[in-house]
């Protein structure tokens, strides 16, 4: 806003807003903004800025403990914002002006310290991300050396069972071997004994005593 007094363009508190705006020039601009067909307002030198209370004391002093907005001498001397705490119009403008750049401050500083903390956040964030990126590196390569392990292994057992096979069926085959010699033996055996239970007893003598 901009101070009638002082000329002043200031940022105020909401309260003090709240309290300087009950001002009657305030007032009539508030109700020149939102009344239509309302003739133009004065010229701001024209507008009344006597005490309701005290008829033809100016407004000049602004109370620090009511909301009761502008007051003149009299309410401070002798009315009821005697012993309040109250300063001039232009002087409660620059300590509202004061209290707000002191809280611009305050926020500014918090502010930094939430970008930092949102920083740190960040870098944690980064930091955790490639931990687990070198964890799952390492847990793949981890993977894959217990594949060629077992993969080895999987060939050295193969191999073994190959081998261990194939001395099984070489020595199948060996017995296989000599019982189809032993039988064949004993066939060609059998078929000499049939011829000679087929000859002559005279033969077959022979053949028995000779046997």
């Amino acid at each position: 806003m901009v101070c009638d007094i002082c000329g002043k363009s200031t940022l105020l508190e909401p309260s003090c807003v709240k309290q300087l705006i009950s001002l009657p020039v305030f007032s009539a601009r508030e109700q020149s903004s939102t009344v239509t067909n309302v003739p133009p307002p004065m010229p701001e030198q024209e507008y009344s800025r006597k005490c309701n209370e005290h008829p033809g004391e100016d407004l000049t002093y602004f109370c620090e403990d009511c909301s009761s907005g502008a007051i003149c001498p009299e309410c401070v001397v002798h009315g009821i914002h005697k012993a309040h705490r109250v300063h001039t119009i232009k002087n409660a403008c620059l300590l509202a002006k004061e209290k707000i750049e002191a809280r611009i401050f305050e926020f500014n500083n918090k502010i930094q310290v939430l970008s930092g903390m949102a920083e740190q956040l960040n870098t944690s964030k980064e930091q955790l991300l490639i931990t687990e990126k070198n964890i799952i590196n390492q847990i793949d390569c981890e993977i894959n050396e217990i594949e060629k392990m077992l993969m080895k292994k999987k060939e050295t057992i193969y191999a073994s069972l190959e081998k261990s096979i194939s001395n099984d069926l070489s020595t199948l085959e060996q017995q296989q071997k000599r019982i189809d010699d032993k039988r064949n033996e004993l066939s060609s055996l059998c078929d000499q004994l049939q011829y000679q239970l087929d000859s002559s007893d005279k033969v077959f003598v022979e053949f028995f005593n000779n046997c």
